[in-house]
């Protein structure tokens, strides 16, 4: 593997639980996250996440600010989340500029594991 990332996953609690004790919508976030590192050649070092509609501010939430220190303290080169919605709402959506804004100041680049997010972020790219 050439890079290193954490896998950021913030979904909705979903009333039906797989055996593992994890919603479908998590156990996809999660498989997509895991996919996107793959096809990138990234090892995943970390996994953080958070409920999806308890806190719309990032900063505010337990898992995003945990990714923060980890961030902080260690050699981690992309954060691997679904979607830009997985940062903060489209209500709240300049919240989500400043959380990404930190990264990027931190040199450190976003992937979006969801394959329609992805295509629109290769497609900004080219610009």
């Amino acid at each position: 593997m050439t890079g290193t990332a954490v896998l950021y996953v913030c979904v909705e609690r979903s009333h039906r639980l797989r055996e593992s004790g994890r919603s479908d919508a998590e156990a996809r976030a999660r498989e997509e996250g895991h996919a996107y590192a793959a096809a990138h050649d990234l090892s995943i070092v970390a996994e953080f996440g958070d409920l999806y509609g308890a806190e719309p501010d990032p900063g505010r939430r337990l898992g995003w600010c945990a990714m923060r220190a980890f961030l902080a303290a260690g050699d981690v080169s992309t954060v691997i989340t679904r979607w830009p919605c997985s940062v903060a709402p489209e209500s709240h959506h300049e919240q989500r500029f400043a959380a990404l804004r930190e990264l990027q100041d931190r040199e450190i680049s976003i992937g979006w594991s969801w394959e329609r997010a992805a295509a629109e972020q290769e497609a900004h790219r080219g610009i």
